[in-house]
């Protein structure tokens, strides 16, 4: 049955009016999917031990070996579909950034100049978050939500080693990437890009498809880094820097 244009208007309209439109969501639903992903086998582990001790009462005549062997059968499907949960659950998560992203698209007003959707967080005493895009940055977030899920299902079917810190390094690589494309301050733009080698390290280190994946891993790092310590005018090791940094300050 297909929807009306009528109906898909309003649907459009009603996001567009919310006023949860906004970086700073683009920011917190990866962070929720990691939090689901990661808290997911503790929570299907509960589920099994209230079942299984269910059954325990309800068949407590039965012989152990039995008893055993009916946990054994309930427990088979539940772990085979452990994985495919956690990659659905992954994939519906960058898809839902990337229809917020649509919306923040919208919304976007291409005749003014500056940036919009502002979001300042001041909450916390040591560092204030302000947030924005402007006409570069905004398809810069709309590239990186929309890469991120196909990503996740080109690996559908390859990933089965420490899946469930696949998805959530994919996930938070996706928010530090669009943190920071829409982050407003210099500093944090700097830690936000920096931050980003972490889980792009471990991704290419554990996951990666070459036999030399581990030195490739370091080989992105260390080039970053003495990229970093070039831009500094610090030919050295990363020591130097901080002998610099020590002598300067005390």
């Amino acid at each position: 049955m297909l929807i009306k244009p009528i109906y898909l208007y309003k649907f459009i309209t009603f996001f567009t009016s919310l006023s949860i439109i906004n970086p700073l969501t683009l920011l917190i639903i990866p962070i929720i999917g990691s939090l689901i992903i990661l808290s997911y086998p503790f929570l299907l582990r509960n589920i099994k031990g209230l079942s299984s001790s269910t059954l325990k009462q309800n068949l407590g005549t039965l012989a152990n070996q039995e008893t055993s062997a009916i946990n054994s059968l309930i427990e088979m499907p539940v772990i085979e579909k452990q994985n495919s949960n956690l990659k659905k659950i992954a994939i519906i998560t960058s898809l839902i950034n990337f229809f917020f992203s649509l919306i923040l698209w919208i919304k976007f007003d291409s005749n003014y100049i500056g940036y919009q959707f502002i979001t300042s967080i001041s909450t916390l005493e040591f560092i204030q978050l302000n947030l924005g895009v402007d006409g570069i940055s905004l398809f810069f977030v709309l590239l990186t939500t929309f890469i991120t899920p196909i990503a996740l299902l080109s690996s559908h079917n390859d990933i089965e080693k420490n899946l469930r810190f696949y998805l959530v390094s994919i996930l938070l690589l996706e928010t530090l990437q669009i943190a920071v494309f829409v982050v407003l301050d210099l500093l944090l733009f700097y830690v936000f890009f920096e931050s980003v080698l972490i889980p792009l390290f471990f991704i290419v280190g554990v996951w990666g498809a070459s036999a030399a994946k581990v030195r490739a891993a370091f080989l992105l790092f260390l080039y970053t880094l003495k990229n970093q310590c070039k831009r500094a005018k610090l030919r050295g090791l990363p020591k130097a820097l901080i002998t610099k940094l020590f002598k300067e300050t005390y």
